[in-house]
């Protein structure tokens, strides 16, 4: 019963973030750049994923949702890069740790079966996501207090915890869908 309840408590908190992200980018979306409106379908297939999909057992639809995510800091971070000439040293360290955590995402995305080893994966990934989003929150704090800039530092990283506890809630049940797919020999 207490691990019923930790688990609705979870999704309960997925929800509220994912839900205020999701008010957040449509506020604020005054760009019509290819970057803005594919970090719209990302959060929009990973609200989706977070609040209906995973209660469907099948693991690849978050393989999609983490591959689309990983894809999402890449061009974000590529695009940041490209447009900027001269980053400061700690701008730099941030986003080489977002690629890394992009990467790991991408290749934890391969091995969604091994649970016990991507759970120390997933705590490094939110780590390499996290730091970035506070360095980047308290910079913006000293500047101006704005919700908004500070919730939009956290992007990726409240798209992760959505991914990673959608991931947590349900594996039991989308293992034994696998299992039952799985051609017998």
């Amino acid at each position: 019963m207490e691990k019923k309840n930790l688990k609705n408590i979870l999704l309960i908190i997925q929800s509220v973030f994912i839900l205020v992200l999701l008010i957040m980018s449509f506020l604020s979306l005054k760009e019509d750049t290819f970057i803005s409106v594919f970090s719209l379908i990302t959060l929009a297939f990973v609200t989706l994923y977070g609040s209906i999909l995973y209660k469907m057992p099948h693991g690849n639809i978050l393989k999609y949702a983490m591959i689309l995510f990983s894809t999402n800091i890449i061009l974000s971070n590529c695009i940041y890069l490209y447009n900027s000439s001269n980053l400061p040293n700690s701008l730099f360290i941030s986003l080489a740790m977002q690629l890394l955590a992009a990467i790991v995402v991408a290749y934890c995305s391969g091995r969604l079966d091994r649970i016990n080893r991507n759970k120390y994966l997933f705590l490094l990934v939110l780590a390499m996501l996290l730091i970035p989003s506070i360095i980047c929150s308290i910079k913006v704090f000293k500047a101006t207090v704005s919700f908004g800039m500070i919730l939009k530092a956290f992007y990726h990283s409240i798209l992760f915890i959505t991914l990673m506890i959608a991931y947590f809630v349900r594996y039991d049940e989308h293992k034994e869908a696998g299992l039952i797919d799985a051609p017998t020999k």
